[in-house]
């Protein structure tokens, strides 16, 4: 059984969490993409080579995202390090800012992830992209989005779920398990994190101390971009060598410069 945690949620802190990541998102995403496909609910923009090829697809969450910030310094490192791949950068901006009497409201966009997912998993479809050579990269919502059109897709060869969102959010936990070849999340100590088990390993990913819950929980993208630009991919292929898995524990300890730390942190998130 999975140890039950508490934790007290705190709705003023999810309306710091929105305003900041809200704050971050006023200015437009595209940078001279080759490939761009838009719907109503979001679009795709980034380098595209080949529908054969390897595909990178990153994902934000709440707030949005907007030129030069994480999710695009990330997709562009995976440009440098792997130039022969597709690698495209999703934005669903206008459904993960929506509010709720003036203020940005989690439950609000939560509810937009499965329809976001449906029109990502189309327009991946209509260029031909093969699935089974795909990696998905989230952060909180994003990695919900990212499943929910790996499901559409019949299933994706890795889903990479940084800082996966609490289920208080107000969106239910999928199971990564069952629409990817593999499925790693990395967790903080973060009341936005869910501490629960969520694909085949768990990590728990070290952050600067100090770190607020803020700060956490935006903090696995940068992360993975600082692996990729060291010339450390083996995080991004799911690659390192963790002990047995534990339902209670987290499996292992994702360093701040990529070591693996073979400790196993219970699996519990910090007040709010």
């Amino acid at each position: 059984m999975v140890r039950l945690y508490s934790f007290s949620f705190s709705f003023i802190s999810w309306l710091l969490l929105a305003a900041v990541c809200h704050a971050a998102s006023n200015e437009p995403a595209t940078k001279g993409p080759n490939f761009v496909r838009a719907t109503g609910k979001m679009f795709v923009t980034g380098r595209w080579v080949s529908p054969q090829g390897a595909t990178y697809v990153v994902t934000h969450g709440m707030g949005g995202t907007r030129h030069d910030d994480r999710f695009e310094r990330l997709a562009a490192e995976l440009e440098k390090a792997y130039p022969a791949a597709n690698v495209l950068r999703v934005d669903w901006t206008p459904a993960a800012s929506l509010q709720a009497f003036g203020l940005p409201s989690p439950w609000k966009v939560a509810a937009q992830i499965d329809d976001v997912a449906l029109d990502l998993a189309a327009e991946l479809r209509r260029a031909g992209i093969d699935a089974k050579k795909m990696t998905m990269i989230g952060e909180s919502f994003g990695n919900w989005v990212n499943n929910a059109a790996a499901e559409q897709l019949e299933g994706v060869h890795c889903l990479l779920a940084f800082n996966p969102a609490t289920e208080l959010a107000g969106y239910s936990l999928p199971d990564l398990r069952e629409w990817s070849d593999i499925a790693w999340s990395f967790h903080t100590r973060s009341c936005y994190d869910t501490a629960q088990p969520t694909g085949d390993r768990g990590l728990y990913l070290a952050t600067r101390p100090g770190a607020g819950a803020t700060a956490q929980h935006i903090s696995g993208i940068t992360w993975l971009t600082e692996r990729i630009a060291a010339h450390d991919d083996r995080w991004l292929r799911a690659e390192m060598p963790l002990p047995p898995a534990d339902a209670d524990h987290f499996d292992a300890i994702a360093g701040l410069t990529g070591e693996l730390i073979a400790e196993q942190p219970v699996r519990v998130v910090e007040e709010s």
